[in-house]
């Protein structure tokens, strides 16, 4: 529970330092409801509630950064056999109907940090699969029928192998961004659809162990996500 406290105070701190860092002049920031409001009032409706909004930071054309928050977490019943085919079809493979998807998803725009941009060249890829290829792993071996894949938003150059193992991809056809992360988010958001089409969506940055951890029956159940 302290441990648990500890991030979740830090990710708070972080939020509202880099949120400050910013010029008063050129920010918007944009409340649960879509109402442009005050920094104030944004930072007042976010703090002590970190655990329900994840947030979204773009620049606008006139140059301006705008904050945006939304749900953390969102629940959908979707047609699981679609979504299955599509991926089978964008990455070559032969994923059973029974598969559980996790999807890691990153956003074009993303300012996540100051290496953030809309290409991912091999070595970078080779460089997030240091610790990629480990959560794989585990993940895999603990969950029967899971399988975990990486894909990036459409315009996203991604410069990923041709091997047969490889699972970074492009979102080519726009349909996980357009039918399942409907809200970009900063650091990426994750998927866990299920065969029979409950999927769970969480926004914000995590970890897919940490995703994966939601499929336990005590925290699915009750929807006590994380």
């Amino acid at each position: 529970m302290l441990k648990n406290s500890l991030i979740a105070l830090l990710l708070l701190t972080s939020f509202i330092s880099y949120s400050q860092s910013s010029d008063d002049n050129t920010n918007y920031w944009i409340d649960i409801d879509g109402k442009s409001v005050s920094k104030t009032q944004f930072l007042k409706q976010f703090g002590g509630r970190y655990s329900e909004f994840a947030v979204w930071n773009y620049i606008t054309k006139d140059s301006g950064r705008v904050t945006k928050t939304h749900y953390k977490f969102n629940l959908y019943t979707v047609d699981h056999s679609f979504f299955l085919n599509y991926i089978n079809r964008t990455t070559n493979k032969k994923l059973p109907i029974n598969t559980t998807l996790l999807i890691e998803f990153h956003y074009k725009d993303d300012l996540c940090s100051s290496n953030s941009s809309n290409k991912w060249s091999g070595s970078k890829i080779a460089n997030r699969k240091y610790h990629t290829n480990t959560w794989k792993k585990y993940i895999e071996s603990k969950n029967e029928n899971l399988v975990y894949l990486v894909f990036f938003e459409k315009g996203i150059e991604v410069q990923n192998s041709k091997s047969k193992r490889e699972y970074y991809f492009s979102d080519q056809e726009n349909i996980l961004r357009k039918k399942i992360f409907l809200n970009p988010t900063s650091c990426g958001s994750y998927m866990l659809s299920k065969p029979y089409g409950i999927t769970l969506v969480r926004n914000g940055e995590s970890t897919a162990i940490t995703m994966a951890a939601n499929l336990d029956p005590k925290k699915w159940d009750k929807q006590e996500f994380e």
